[in-house]
């Protein structure tokens, strides 16, 4: 998935971290908060710490540097994401619409629900080492190639339809990773009604039946 540059928020909409345990869960928190309100390079060790009220001690004890705090963020977040994923899609039916929807609902809540950690992946993911970056790439690519996959099963079946397949797999995924970028819980929708939203949009693109959606 494409990265792109965001606007800095000023305060992040969602619940703050991927858990972790004791401080480091704490520290994730405020490491999500910091960065989504300053930026990876304005936000600084003493901040983060600050934030989750603890000393940089605190800090250094549980990650080695500001860069492996932004790597476990990204890494825990994209770990959730593809664990509810595959529960979504295990407890749906095995058909392609199905578990496409499943897919969709489970993509498009948790970007909704973490918003910020999605924000600071995407804003950020460059100021990762060349590993960490590789690391979260090939994490990445894993998710992107469950919506490969399904498009591919449901053309083969004849329920789905699609001239380029691959592009449009991953316009689906990025579609539903985008609802971070925009989502506020404020708003007059939930993660749910939004995804399901989307349900009905990834099958029209799909070219799946309006009576059969």
């Amino acid at each position: 998935m494409a990265t792109r540059e965001l606007k800095p928020r000023k305060s992040p909409p969602a619940p703050a971290a991927p858990q972790a345990r004791d401080g480091a869960a704490e520290l994730l928190r405020a490491g999500v908060e910091v960065m989504a309100e300053q930026g990876y390079h304005g936000s600084s060790i003493r901040d983060i710490a600050r934030r989750a009220n603890m000393s940089t001690a605190n800090l250094y004890h549980h990650f080695s540097s500001k860069q492996e705090l932004l790597l476990r963020i990204m890494v825990a977040g994209i770990d959730e994401l593809k664990e509810s994923s595959t529960v979504a899609m295990a407890a749906a039916p095995p058909d392609p619409p199905s578990q496409l929807a499943a897919l969709v609902i489970a993509h498009v809540e948790a970007h909704a629900q973490r918003s910020n950690v999605s924000y600071v992946t995407f804003q950020e993911i460059r100021h990762l080492t060349p590993e960490g970056q590789a690391e979260m790439r090939a994490k990445m690519d894993e998710q992107q190639r469950r919506f490969d996959v399904l498009v591919d099963t449901g053309i083969e079946a004849g329920v789905f339809h699609a001239v380029r397949p691959r592009e449009t797999a991953r316009a689906l995924a990025s579609m539903c990773t985008a609802v971070a970028t925009w989502y506020s819980p404020d708003g007059p929708r939930s993660p749910r009604d939004i995804a399901e939203h989307y349900v009905g949009l990834s099958l029209a693109m799909l070219g799946v039946p309006e009576a059969q959606r």
